[in-house]
């Protein structure tokens, strides 16, 4: 039999994940669906006659980050973003939004198991919002359906904390 090395084989899945930007206080985000951005770097080409070969790139490049959250019955945690964004944006209403660490805020989203478990948090720095999707409003079903909206973020970097305490930049 072959050893890989590798103790414990049990797969990712997402459960639950919660988002937390100090200096929004009314904003805690139930993550229903996220994702952990990728990353890449820029591959330049050195061009030959013959063939292009490929060197490392020196930039990282970071996918955006993106949160589908279900939508608070008085609207709070989509007004927060929403007057986060028009702060960003429309100078004559920065009076609307009381965030007072700057446009730039530090989010943490902290992934748990299928346990409940913490199994990593997630440190997104230098923040902003760049995308908030609409509230869609339907009357068409019988049953309770939750509105769901999506958020995306840009950032500068991201840190990911294991719960032994490693953390990887």
């Amino acid at each position: 039999m072959h050893n890989t090395g590798l103790t414990k084989q049990n797969y990712l899945s997402s459960t639950r994940a919660v988002i937390t930007i100090p200096g929004l206080d009314n904003l805690s985000l139930t993550a229903t669906a996220w994702n952990l951005p990728g990353v890449s770097t820029g591959s330049p080409l050195q061009v030959t006659t013959s063939t292009d070969i490929p060197h490392t790139g020196d930039d990282l490049l970071s996918d955006v980050f993106r949160i589908e959250f279900m939508v608070l019955e008085d609207l709070s945690n989509w007004i927060e973003i929403y007057k986060w964004i028009i702060s960003i944006t429309d100078p004559r209403r920065t009076t609307n939004w009381t965030n007072k660490q700057g446009t730039y805020l530090t989010g943490n989203m902290i992934i748990s198991s299928s346990h409940n478990n913490p199994i990593a948090e997630i440190t997104f720095n230098n923040m902003i919002p760049v995308t908030l999707t609409e509230i869609p409003f339907l009357t068409a079903y019988n049953e309770t359906d939750y509105i769901k909206c999506t958020a995306e973020f840009r950032y500068s970097d991201f840190i990911i904390k294991l719960p032994d305490g490693t953390e990887y930049i």
